[in-house]
């Protein structure tokens, strides 16, 4: 009773946001694991204590990969050996493992690990349970991040459809479903498709949630990345700029959140060849992320890589090459080098090579290695080249990552397919392209479950038992270059 009533007080004390105070973070999470390992089984029976759960999330949210899967394979194997392998708490904490390894680019085992979860969930809550529901949408962005597109489709129309049933059509669980199958859409290549649900969306949350309400927020930011898949370059740039405005508004300057809509902005100056613009709110971007969140955040790693992009945009050959060799480096040494992002960098790198003359490396940088939107860059096998298409090149530059490249075969980014439509937009000039947009999938197990009453150890602890998957940056989306 003791330990509980400690690991209470160390959630009273715990930040609403980690990044507010990254040291007192930091300090909770090893009080959480001492006392744990000093009581245990007592933070466990006769349920799993939140405060168990609040490291992984924590870890996560302070991009500790690899930390969080070391955690979260210690919890499963705890909660195995005192629950059982069927109670829910274990199957929690599995979920829960299935996240980390997808946080650290490790998409087969997140996509194996919620098989199985799924599978247990439906044998032993049944089809309907909200854990199940979750379950389901959780396995179908994992389909999504493999490059399973037809099954991540399949499954988010299927997630959607149940809750309806279950939930109503207003939920919020069915709107993050709804959001979900939205992307799924883009993933397809089905842009208008998205396009229009990603409006019905927005409408729902402002009619639903309000306003300035957080989802409603990522909706409207999510909209401005169908519009720029349409080629709708403007009203893309301007939805991205009332977006960051009520996250500043509403979150602030230094949340999260707002950086990563200031890094969308930025990106979207560069696409309306606002060029310096692009470069003056990236170098403001990257120094944000530093003081934030720390230099080896894989959001900082990010907002490096787009600076990398932007100098190379403005003509500063040496300067992108200098901090392109870095953000390389960095993203070896902290998520390993077959994490998405590093080969991401490694095809940028090649290009800075390339572009300073140096061929030989740029062809040793960029052999076997492909970027592409979501993760199926970790197939063997790059997908078939869409059919070749021909258009005018404009002045300002849409999403050129649903288009084959001039340059060679398998460089073109392909994990959305988007490039599929009748009518793609029109193509940039051929020397510079962008990553598709890693949008924020809504996973909302939190939000599904029953109602519970509200701790009485602190007014500021608000996370379930049940953590649920981390958002992929709204945001930062990852700027690829091409030949």
């Amino acid at each position: 009773m003791r330990a509980r009533t400690a690991a209470d007080a160390i959630l009273s004390l715990w930040p609403r946001h980690d990044h507010e105070e990254r040291e007192l973070a930091a300090a909770l999470r090893a009080n959480a694991v001492h006392l744990d390992d000093l009581t245990r089984p007592a933070l466990w029976q006769t349920e799993t204590h939140p405060c168990i759960y609040q490291v992984s999330s924590s870890l996560t949210d302070a991009g500790l990969y690899q930390q969080a899967i070391e955690y979260d394979e210690r919890t499963a194997r705890h909660s195995n050996d005192i629950h059982g392998p069927d109670h829910p708490d274990t199957l929690t904490a599995r979920s829960n493992l299935a996240v980390s390894y997808s946080g650290a680019g490790r998409i087969q085992d997140a996509l194996d690990l919620g098989e199985r979860v799924l599978a247990d969930r439906e044998r032993i809550l049944g089809d309907d349970h909200p854990d199940t529901l979750s379950a389901r949408s959780n396995l179908a962005v994992s389909y999504s991040d493999a490059g399973r597109i037809q099954d991540a489709l399949d499954l988010g129309e299927r997630v959607l459809a149940d809750r309806g049933r279950i939930l109503g059509d207003d939920h919020p669980g069915t709107l993050d479903a709804r959001s979900n199958l939205a992307v799924s859409y883009r993933d397809a290549g089905r842009i208008q498709e998205a396009l229009d649900l990603r409006e019905r969306v927005l409408a729902d949350y402002e009619r639903i949630l309000g306003d300035d309400h957080p989802g409603t927020l990522d909706a409207r930011s999510n909209l401005a990345v169908s519009y720029r898949d349409a080629g709708r370059i403007q009203e893309a740039l301007d939805l991205r700029e009332r977006v960051l405005a009520d996250y500043e508004c509403i979150l602030g300057d230094d949340h999260p959140d707002t950086l990563s809509a200031r890094s969308n902005l930025a990106n979207s100056y560069s696409d309306a060849g606002r060029i310096q613009d692009a470069l003056d709110l990236g170098e403001r971007v990257l120094a944000d992320y530093e003081r934030i969140l720390g230099d080896d955040h894989p959001d900082t790693l990010s907002a490096r890589s787009n600076l990398a992009v932007s100098y190379s945009d403005a003509g500063r050959i040496q300067d992108a090459l200098d901090l392109g060799e870095r953000v390389l480096a960095d993203y070896e040494r902290i998520l390993g080098d077959d994490h998405p992002a590093t080969l991401t960098a490694r095809n940028n790198l090649a290009n800075s090579y390339s572009d300073a003359g140096r061929v030989q490396e740029a062809s040793t940088s960029a052999s076997g290695s492909w970027p592409t939107g979501n993760a199926s860059w970790a197939t063997t096998t790059p997908p078939p080249s869409p059919p070749a298409t021909t258009s005018p090149t404009p002045t300002a530059m849409p999403d050129a990552s649903r288009r084959p490249s001039t340059c060679a075969s398998g460089s073109w980014p392909t994990g959305n397919a988007s490039w599929a439509t009748t009518t793609p937009p029109p193509s940039p000039p051929a020397t510079t392209s962008r990553a598709p947009v890693m949008l924020r999938r809504l996973y909302s197990n939190w939000i599904q479950q029953p109602q519970q009453p509200p701790p009485t150890f602190s007014p500021l602890q608000t996370l379930p038992s049940n953590r649920y998957a981390p958002p992929r940056p709204i945001s930062a989306e990852l700027r690829i270059r091409r030949c």
